[in-house]
């Protein structure tokens, strides 16, 4: 059980990393208020065991409005506020860019609207993102091999709406100094079952892929640390050799972002 209990505000609660992500949240003790908007979810989402709860909240990610998030925020006072949430290739581009970008944006403009970016009860933002999430006229990044421009190219002509979109979002995130924030960007997704094991802003291949389930955990630890440390920083993340508390430690004391614009 977490030493400190948080409060957690899920945008995005029914998603497969968000899952893992509750289920080990409320193993350590933490409460969860998790966004869905389908109310046959709720039972998917509360019967984890633990010492921590989950409240759903059941509201559409498209349909809230700047005024509406700020409203719950300062209700609900999170300590941490999440975003997992994604269009998920449903609804095509213009669905895409309506909650991959459009979405995030209003939660970003509600946080500093609100009064929970002064409060000294709010630790971070964390925002769940992609790897490779870059402006691709202007920035190579000088860690990637020719093996990782192939892979990007490949990311990006298989999801061109969503990695645009991504990146629109990080972008304005990057902006942002109201309060503090985190984003973490995993490399391709898997199903397999969590190892504990990754590469954290170690700027390795883009091309190994992570399982969801290290993904969430890894998301736990960025919401666990202490204030101050890992702000304004934007971490690539794939499966590796590092247990998963010491990887995000480390990656904190490092403070080495690997967003280039």
């Amino acid at each position: 059980m977490a030493s400190n209990p948080l409060r957690i505000f899920l945008i995005g609660g029914h998603g497969r990393v968000a899952l893992s992500f509750t289920r080990q949240a409320v193993s350590s003790g933490h409460a969860i208020i998790s966004q869905i908007r389908n109310p046959d979810h709720a039972s998917d989402i509360t019967n984890f065991k633990g010492s921590g709860t989950v409240q759903p909240l059941l509201e559409s990610v498209e349909d809230l409005d700047v005024n509406r998030l700020k409203g719950l925020f300062e209700q609900h006072k999170p300590n941490v506020i999440l975003w997992t949430a994604g269009a998920g290739g449903k609804g095509g581009e213009e669905r895409t860019r309506a909650v991959d970008r459009d979405a995030a944006i209003r939660v970003f403009d509600a946080i500093e609207a609100s009064g929970i970016s002064k409060s000294s009860d709010f630790i971070r933002f964390v925002l769940l993102s992609a790897i490779d999430v870059r402006n691709i006229e202007t920035t190579k990044p000088d860690w990637y091999t020719p093996e990782d421009f192939e892979k990007s190219a490949g990311m990006r002509k298989a999801l061109p709406a969503y990695m645009q979109a991504k990146y629109e979002a990080d972008q304005n995130l990057s902006q942002r100094k109201a309060f503090p924030w985190t984003v973490l960007r995993p490399s391709t997704l898997l199903n397999d079952a969590g190892t504990g094991q990754v590469a954290l802003a170690e700027r390795g291949r883009i091309g190994i892929s992570v399982p969801r389930d290290d993904v969430a955990a890894t998301l736990l630890a960025i919401s666990e640390l202490p204030v101050r440390q890992a702000d304004s920083q934007m971490w690539d993340l794939t499966a590796g050799k590092k247990d998963v508390k010491s990887a995000v430690e480390n990656a904190a004391q490092q403070a080495r972002s690997d967003w280039v614009g």
